[in-house]
């Protein structure tokens, strides 16, 4: 009876209560997303402030009696609590019970990472998804080739965020005002609010010398010019820069087209397995089926059917 109840909750009994108890969890989760998104929105927190708290109500009761359930009827608590799915279930309910505890003169801080925490709620739908579980399964057989990945996007982001650096940090900068002939040397003096060393009329510094000023400052423009999005934002003014732009595009495609070919046949592989279960799971169905249909007998005065093992 314990094992039964465990997998009602857990949607893997034929039973119509272990469907329904899906749906109502499945449509409490989205209730839950769609709510916590409208709450941002100012002029819907202000208007409907006490709505969202009912919901959050529901919901939170909906997914503590699940959670507790299924931690009661389960036999090893241990594995089932560090379990990753089971771990973004407490994640769910955790929020409202500690912002019961927190004081309400409570750090605003702590307040807004308790309330971030509610967006985890979405990951609830991978147990209820074989899209999503198929996807984390082909990611975790590629692991390898996504480690390549990490590795290969770190090394060319630490030698081209370096290289960029050096080719961009330091430049002249003449000063505008007219008959003064001043330059500003930008990397060897505070390029915070510079002055013109003749004149000391305040110099405008290119957003090449303020985006450039370290390694660490350029790996925003690194990171963005190899997946190539190109904001635009941050921009080599040198020639040299302009080189080096150009080959980290040309590495930052090649970092992501290698082991993308391997994750997609992964991908495919599992995708074939997941079809051929689901098959041979319908096949086993029918001839199941068909071997209780050949068990039964139509009576010839009443029409009703009957075992022939009775």
């Amino acid at each position: 009876m314990r094992d039964k109840i465990f997998n009602i909750m857990e949607g893997n009994s034929e039973l119509w209560i272990s469907r329904l108890i899906s749906i109502v969890v499945v449509t409490a989760i989205i209730v839950a997303c769609v709510a916590f998104i409208l709450e941002t929105i100012p002029e819907y927190n202000y208007k409907y402030k006490n709505t969202f708290a009912c919901i959050e109500l529901v919901v939170v009761i909906i997914f503590t009696i699940e959670y507790t359930i299924r931690w009661i009827t389960v036999r090893g608590k241990l594995s089932f609590m560090l379990h990753p799915l089971n771990i973004i279930d407490l994640l769910a309910i955790l929020p409202f019970y500690l912002g019961l505890l927190l004081p309400l003169n409570a750090d605003l801080r702590i307040m807004r990472i308790v309330r971030l925490v509610r967006v985890f709620r979405i990951f609830k739908l991978a147990k209820y998804s074989k899209s999503f579980q198929l996807t984390v399964l082909a990611l975790k057989d590629a692991g390898f080739a996504l480690g390549a990945l990490i590795f290969l996007m770190v090394l060319v982001l630490i030698l081209s965020s370096t290289c960029m650096y050096f080719a961009e940090h330091e430049g002249e900068i003449a000063c505008s005002q007219a008959n003064c002939g001043g330059k500003w040397l930008v990397g060897v003096h505070d390029a915070g609010s510079p002055q013109c060393p003749k004149c000391h009329a305040a110099l405008q510094l290119p957003p090449a010398c303020t985006h450039f000023r370290s390694v660490a400052s350029t790996f925003w423009w690194c990171i963005v010019t190899m997946t190539t999005v190109g904001y635009g934002d941050v921009v080599p003014q040198t020639a040299i820069g302009k080189l080096i732009a150009a080959i980290t595009m040309i590495l930052g495609i090649l970092c992501i087209a290698l082991p993308t070919g391997v994750i997609a046949t992964t991908f495919s592989v599992r995708y074939e397995e997941m079809k051929k279960q689901k098959k041979a799971e319908i096949v086993t169905d029918t001839a199941s089926h068909k071997e209780s249909q050949e068990h039964l007998l139509i009576c010839p005065h009443c029409g009703q059917k009957f075992s022939n093992q009775t």
